[in-house]
């Protein structure tokens, strides 16, 4: 009889080993790090951080190349010419330099206008001479201080060097057609005050 009382002891005790067993593996388990992910996940929103500049940066400078060409058509006065031939020019070069980026990195740059540029692209094909002149104009400067804030952010925190360096490369130009738009504009004013 005492021993029939030691079996479901001993049988209990056989059991608690076996189950604990696997608990105390565990325990002396490594454990990986887990801080990696954390920085796998800063480092991809980084880079799509970069890919989404790349992206706005080319569809704009595709729809400032198209008002620029708009411009040269439309507009009689010289000062308007002369800083959208300058525009075009400049950012067909930018746009062809950021497609080879683009394209080393395997990003697809989709450069349609977006709404607002197609919106902007329609009323002005339905102006013309000082009308369209001013409403280019007005554009042209709200749009190139918006572009030299987004290439400052990109040159100075962006993450990824050829992009920082097109960002940083291209940055004069965009800031002389700020300047010469505000010039055209000053002259635009003054010659519309001098007519009667």
């Amino acid at each position: 009889m005492n021993a029939s009382r030691r079996l479901p002891s001993l049988a209990t005790a056989i059991a608690c080993a076996v189950l604990a067993i696997p608990a105390a593996a565990q325990e002396r388990m490594p454990q990986s790090p887990r801080p990696a992910a954390p920085a796998a996940a800063a480092q991809q929103r980084a880079a799509s951080a970069d890919e989404a500049f790349a992206r706005k940066a080319a569809a704009g400078g595709k729809a400032e190349v198209e008002l620029a060409g708009l411009a040269q058509q439309r507009s009689t006065n010289p000062a308007v010419k002369e800083l959208a031939a300058k525009i075009e020019k400049d950012h067909t070069h930018a746009n062809s330099e950021l497609m080879s980026i683009a394209g080393a990195k395997n990003w697809s740059l989709d450069t349609a206008p977006d709404a607002k540029q197609a919106a902007l692209k329609n009323r002005l094909e339905k102006l013309d001479g000082q009308a369209f002149d001013r409403a280019y104009l007005d554009a042209m400067k709200k749009d190139h201080e918006k572009d030299i804030k987004a290439f400052q952010k990109q040159a100075e925190d962006g993450t990824d060097a050829e992009l920082k360096a097109f960002a940083g490369k291209t940055l004069p130009h965009l800031q002389d057609h700020l300047r010469m738009t505000d010039e055209a504009r000053r002259a635009l004013t003054m010659t519309m005050q001098q007519q009667p």
